[in-house]
């Protein structure tokens, strides 16, 4: 009988420790975020070949191999 009410405090347990996994989440989300952003906002557009294609300079004999 014990196993049974400690069985189902468990399963009452189960909600909150959802939430506290998707907290411990949104935290780490937050903190890739904070990394991550300072690096996009310091990219800066490149001169260079705007072709969405890539240029491909290997030498048939390289593929030969």
């Amino acid at each position: 009988m014990f196993q049974i009410i400690r069985i189902i405090e468990l399963c009452k347990q189960i909600p909150h420790l959802y939430k506290d996994i998707i907290n411990l989440y949104n935290q780490y989300l937050v903190q890739i975020n904070d990394l991550i952003g300072p690096a996009v906002d310091d990219i800066q557009e490149v001169d260079g070949n705007d072709s969405d294609e890539e240029v491909d300079d290997t030498s048939q004999e390289a593929y030969e191999l």
